[in-house]
């Protein structure tokens, strides 16, 4: 490893980055990478070796003491096993200390859980994958919006599910992908209840957040959504299993399970965040 070089990552290395999470089927929505690119909050990093990038990882940074990991790659499989991937981790680690983080969170592939358990990660909670197909007969109810949610109604209303607030990577996020659907639930006297954002995906449509005050609440956001996209098409949420409530949102909605799970994982202080409100997470790369 006496010529690999670890650096931030330019605006092609984040197209790069983007590619391998295609070909790896991670299945991106089609605009992340331009959230990556835009956003000061998404620190990313990538390992080079002889001039070839061949690992990446990024920290998303909220606001000052709170980051999460992901983006986690070696990209040729042929490269993987000879530290690269580890090196640039372990710089990432390093920075987000230098900066004064003091809580990491991540979603970890399960095989690899050990490994970031190695580094100080506990164990939380599973994240799983499943899918609603749209129907064609969902309805929008009275009380649910399908307004762009504002950037900073969401950063507020989100506060009670994560570490610290976020407004500038919901900023970019929500401004720079306009394949985005929203549904928003107000009481009668205009409080915001729940919410929910899909997202074109390079298969199907990616769901997250969804936020609700009840499970009532969080089917009527599916359905709004769904009522939003074609027939047939398939929303992919990441739901987590400490919601107390997921079962019974998962056999109400019929959702079919993919068989992709992972691990959320803390190093540091663990958010007290109301899980029981948490029907999808916002993305497994950047929480």
């Amino acid at each position: 490893m006496q010529s690999f070089e670890i650096r931030e990552a330019t605006a092609e290395d984040i197209m790069e980055i983007y590619g391998t999470m295609v070909v790896e089927q991670w299945n991106p929505g089609v605009f992340d990478q331009v959230t990556y690119s835009k956003s000061k909050s998404v620190h990313m990093f990538v390992g080079v070796m002889d001039g070839r990038v061949v690992s990446s990882c990024c920290a998303c940074i909220y606001d000052t003491q709170f980051a999460f990991f992901g983006l986690y790659l070696v990209f040729d499989p042929k490269n993987r096993g000879k530290g690269y991937g580890l090196s640039t981790y372990q710089h990432r680690l390093r920075i987000m200390e230098q900066m004064g983080v003091k809580s990491i969170g991540c979603d970890g592939a399960l095989e690899q859980t050990h490994n970031y358990a190695k580094n100080g990660f506990v164990d939380n909670y599973l994240n799983r994958r499943f899918s609603y197909f749209v129907t064609g007969s969902e309805l929008i109810n009275e009380h649910i919006s399908i307004d762009k949610l504002g950037n900073k109604t969401l950063a507020l209303f989100e506060t009670k599910f994560v570490y610290e607030p976020r407004l500038e990577f919901i900023s970019t996020w929500l401004d720079s992908d306009p394949t985005m659907k929203f549904a928003s639930k107000y009481n009668e006297e205009k409080e915001l209840l729940a919410v929910g954002i899909a997202r074109q995906a390079q298969t199907g449509f990616r769901v997250g957040p969804i936020y609700a005050n009840s499970l009532e609440s969080a089917k009527e956001i599916i359905h709004a959504l769904a009522a939003q996209l074609p027939q047939d098409a398939e929303l992919l949420i990441d739901i987590p299993e400490a919601n107390c409530h997921s079962d019974h949102f998962i056999k109400d909605l019929r959702l079919r399970n993919n068989d992709f799970e992972c691990m959320r994982m803390y190093r540091g202080p663990v958010p007290a965040a109301a899980l029981d409100q948490v029907y999808g997470v916002c993305t497994l790369e950047v929480g």
